[in-house]
């Protein structure tokens, strides 16, 4: 039942956002497509409505995958407490 649920509320939210894009023109398709998931995430699972939010979480989310491929990459990991540029903006990010 809940599945049925979560589909019914996919299919609302993207035709909400169908609907707000220009009928002759373009659009940020990475953009558009972020900010559809994170409304049916936080609808689905929280049950809140995000659309406020959405830019500010999108931000925060790329920000946060951005810093975590850098530290999956490096060659050893530095603890999140410690005061570096990037260990604040992830903090921030997460808070």
């Amino acid at each position: 039942r809940k599945l049925m649920a979560y589909g019914t509320t996919m299919v609302e939210q993207a035709q909400k956002a169908a609907a707000s894009w220009p009928a002759n023109g373009e659009i940020d398709i990475f953009r558009e497509m972020t900010a559809l998931t994170l409304r049916i995430i936080c609808r689905v699972f929280f049950s809140l409505d995000a659309d406020s939010e959405v830019d500010r979480i999108g931000d925060a989310v790329s920000e946060i995958s951005a810093i975590m491929v850098k530290d999956m990459s490096s060659p050893f990991l530095l603890p999140d407490w410690l005061p570096l540029p990037e260990k604040v903006r992830f903090r921030e990010c997460v808070h």
